[in-house]
């Protein structure tokens, strides 16, 4: 079923949204639902690889900013396409601190222990002694006392100064480093994760790239014969447009899918879709919803349209009128409409229709007459008046002869359009010369003879009632109007049908 909101939308939504709609049409969801899980499978694995470069990239950029010959060590690694994972692992866990020079040395710098000055005193003091004790000492013994009493005390001042600077540093160093070893031992595994995955990536890129290729392919030969019957369809539906329609194709993916619609403006190749205005977007839809929901092999035998001709003129009416037809010869066609136009084009042109009205009652009861020819409808409401005895005369007089001239004028028009449709006339002919004979003689003229000018006295003077019909109308018109009875509404309908004949 397609509704009257329906025809707008593929074209409301922009190109993304035609081509969605055309892709409907196919019938080929399980490949769109193929492409949507490579899709997602490829975007979710290929999550991994991004995220395992991304924190490569961070951690490069902290690393290089770090002075700890560790993270310069590990940044120099990282740089490397493939990097060494194992190697990189026991940098952070420090199973690699052997290879390391500075740390070690550090610590040993930091270990360090120094003689304490009572230590030197005493060692200062027993040389001494000794020396005294020992007459045959030479003097410069007691010289090496003092010596070694001063320049020690001052070798344990630089040895405490240095292991201080070596615990400093090595302080620093290990406060430093810690948190980097974890961002790196961290992103070991991640990376382990992503290589394990690579191949998977590379494998759901190609099927991608393979399916999206292919269903394209697939899709615009599965398109090729619902465009070309969409083709022929619209050139129904065109009358009276310059618009012209030739290759229907789906193109892109994700984003940047759209459908192309070539076409020409009068000989003039071009895109067909900004140049249509609303009436031709609207003729367009049916023109592509319908070859699908008409297609072998769709499990539906019947066409449900919801008031389908709002915003097109009477010839697109007419083109359209002939394309249900054309449906309607191995389907059944449902059409709802508001719009009297198109039940008066199927009047006009003949077409094998039954014309149902939906009558809401009182209580909400819902009927389902007949709808009844608009000219003998008019005849109807001649009776009717004619025969309300409640109804002052007066009243008769000025409401009655109008309805004289409506019905002869529904008649003429029904009868005129009908012929010329038989004829193969273009609708807009048709309403032209319509719209040009303004008068109910003229127009009845126009569908006896062919022509609005054309003498009717012949025709009127052969049958007393049509004369008498006319003249009737022709008063009321302009206000001059006399008692009408029962005797003329039966002239009036005798002449209508007379009219409804000659198509």
């Amino acid at each position: 079923m397609l509704s009257y909101d329906e025809l707008g939308r593929p074209f409301d939504g922009g190109p993304a949204a035609l081509y969605d709609a055309l892709a409907k049409l196919l019938g080929l969801e399980v490949l769109a639902d193929a492409e949507k899980w490579l899709a997602a499978e490829l975007k979710t694995t290929k999550s991994v690889r991004d995220r395992a470069d991304a924190e490569r990239k961070a951690l490069r950029e902290v690393l290089a900013n770090a002075a700890d010959e560790r993270a310069q060590h590990a940044s120099r690694l990282l740089a490397k396409k493939a990097a060494s994972l194992d190697e990189l692992l026991a940098l952070a866990t420090g199973a690699d601190d052997a290879q390391q020079q500075v740390v070690p040395a550090l610590k040993a710098l930091a270990a360090l222990e120094s003689p304490s000055l009572e230590d030197v005193s005493a060692v200062a003091t027993r040389l001494r002694t000794a020396s005294s004790a020992a007459a045959s000492a030479p003097d410069d013994d007691h010289a090496m006392a003092d010596h070694l009493e001063s320049a020690v005390v001052e070798a344990l001042g630089a040895a405490e100064a240095l292991r201080a600077q070596a615990a400093d540093a090595l302080s620093q160093r290990e406060s430093a480093w810690p948190p980097l070893a974890a961002q790196l031992a961290a992103w070991v595994p991640v990376e382990q994760q992503a290589c394990a995955l690579d191949d998977t990536v590379t494998t759901l890129t190609a099927a991608k790239k393979w399916m999206t290729d292919k269903v394209g392919m697939f899709r615009n030969r599965r398109l090729e014969p619902i465009a070309a019957r969409a083709r022929a369809i619209w050139s129904q539906l065109r009358q009276g447009s310059n618009v012209d329609l030739s290759d229907i194709t789906l193109a892109g993916t994700a984003n940047r899918r759209h459908a192309i619609l070539d076409g020409s403006v009068d000989g003039e190749p071009t895109k067909a879709l900004p140049v249509m205005n609303q009436g031709e977007q609207h003729a367009l839809a049916l023109a592509l919803f319908l070859p699908r929901a008409t297609a072998p092999g769709s499990p539906f035998r019947f066409v449900v349209l919801d008031d389908p001709i709002q915003a097109m003129d009477p010839s697109k009416i007419d083109g359209f009128v002939h394309a249900l037809g054309d449906i309607a010869r191995t389907h059944q066609v449902i059409v709802f409409s508001h719009d009297d136009r198109l039940a008066s084009v199927i009047r006009e042109t003949g077409f094998d229709a039954r014309l149902i009205e939906v009558v809401r009652e009182t209580a909400s009861r819902i009927s389902l007459p007949d709808n009844i020819n608009p000219a003998l409808r008019q005849v109807d409401d001649v009776f009717a008046l004619i025969n309300d005895d409640g109804l002052p005369d007066d009243i008769k007089r000025r409401a009655v002869p109008p309805l004289f001239r409506t019905a002869l004028e529904s008649a003429a028009r029904q009868a005129y359009f009908t012929k010329q449709a038989k004829a193969g006339v273009a609708r807009d002919v048709s309403e032209t010369a319509w719209s040009t004979a303004k008068k109910t003689g003229a127009r009845l003229a126009l569908v006896v003879h062919g022509n609005s000018a054309a003498d009717l006295t012949g025709w009127l003077d052969s049958k007393q009632e049509r004369r008498r019909s006319l003249k009737i109308g022709n008063a009321g018109a302009h206000g001059a109007a006399s008692p009408v009875d029962i005797d003329d509404a039966r002239d009036l309908e005798r002449t209508v049908k007379e009219v409804l004949a000659l198509a």
